[in-house]
């Protein structure tokens, strides 16, 4: 809890559950440590568990039931560590660190992030530092100035929208996703994917986690134009339905899906044609190099040297999940 502007340890902190005074870790690392000591995979959420006949409180598992949400709060406490690194360096606790340096923190993130950003970067450093517990002295933007979220200030720069077409129709919703992540047909579907399954870096969505054939877990990556679209995209669907919400209502059976994998495919081989810092930036979430290496060396792909930029194709293989490079060509890209 917060006394003075500081943190004191309470009984939790006592007993050694989130203490890192004796810890030879960094801030980074003690902080992320405080969320994995939350970890709370394939158990029970208290609120499942409510109104069932013979609830127990004390069956229910307070914590973090989601890997997805692992990530993104790990991701955004590692970049609020990274900023007091900077502008605190004095700072090398968790027990140190005070309303004031999060509020400055925040401060300086609204200079170029969205409101969504602040709020799921505050939801993170607060689980972090507060933890599951029932205290409710959380740290809240409110408190702090006009940070709400507007459906109104919320505006697509894409063309998917149109004033006769809201994003609320199932038809939109996939062709954004579609073309920004390259998505299949079933990741589209009501529910299948949440804000939770999000990647963050640096106050960005660079990429979004889903379940592709045959059961595997795929990152799939963010075209770098899409960007903006998308998070104002989240925006709304998080104003309208709440943190964790799902990121499609459902797919119009009419929505032409692979049509829009197809754009997401020639957009990305622009992408790395004009500019490669984006992807490259995060190519070791995104890219397995052995895997690329060993289909750039198969004889049957020498035939299309000097007509296409083969490590290009190669890699956006593994952004829309192909294991063989011919599909893009054969599939893709007439």
């Amino acid at each position: 809890m917060r006394k003075g502007g500081h943190f004191v340890l309470n009984n939790f902190d006592r007993k050694g559950v989130y203490n890192m005074a004796r810890n030879k870790q960094n801030l980074k690392q003690q902080l992320i440590t405080r969320l994995e000591n939350q970890r709370a995979y394939g158990q029970k959420k208290e609120k499942e568990q409510r109104g069932v006949e013979n609830y127990n409180s004390g069956r229910a598992v307070r914590g973090i039931h989601s890997y997805a949400s692992m990530r993104t709060y790990k991701s955004s406490v590692a970049t609020f560590a990274d900023w007091m690194k900077t502008a605190h360096a004095e700072v090398r606790s968790t027990n140190d660190i005070t309303e004031s340096h999060v509020r400055e923190y925040i401060e300086h993130r609204a200079e170029s992030c969205s409101n969504f950003t602040l709020s799921k970067d505050l939801s993170a450093i607060n689980r972090s530092l507060f933890g599951c517990t029932d205290n409710r002295d959380f740290y809240k933007l409110s408190d702090w100035g006009d940070y709400r979220r507007r459906t109104e200030d919320i505006t697509n720069n894409r063309g998917v929208h149109t004033e006769h077409h809201t994003n609320h129709y199932a038809r939109n919703e996939a062709q954004i996703l579609a073309q920004a992540f390259g998505f299949r047909r079933s990741s589209l579907e009501a529910g299948k994917l949440t804000t939770d399954n999000l990647v963050w870096r640096d106050g960005h969505i660079i990429g979004c986690w889903t379940i592709e054939k045959g059961g595997k877990e795929h990152l799939a990556y963010c075209l770098f134009d899409y960007r903006d679209a998308i998070e104002k995209y989240v925006a709304e669907r998080v104003e309208r339905y709440g943190e964790g919400c799902a990121l499609s209502s459902g797919i119009d059976s009419n929505c032409a899906v692979h049509q829009y994998r197809a754009d997401f495919v020639k957009s990305a081989y622009r992408e790395m044609e004009y500019d490669w810092s984006p992807l490259h930036q995060y190519r070791d979430l995104f890219v397995s190099e052995s895997k690329l290496e060993r289909a750039l060396a198969h004889p049957y792909y020498q035939n299309y040297k000097g007509s296409y930029d083969l490590e290009r194709i190669g890699i956006i293989s593994q952004l829309i999940s192909h294991n063989r490079i011919e599909v893009i060509f054969h599939h893709y890209w007439r």
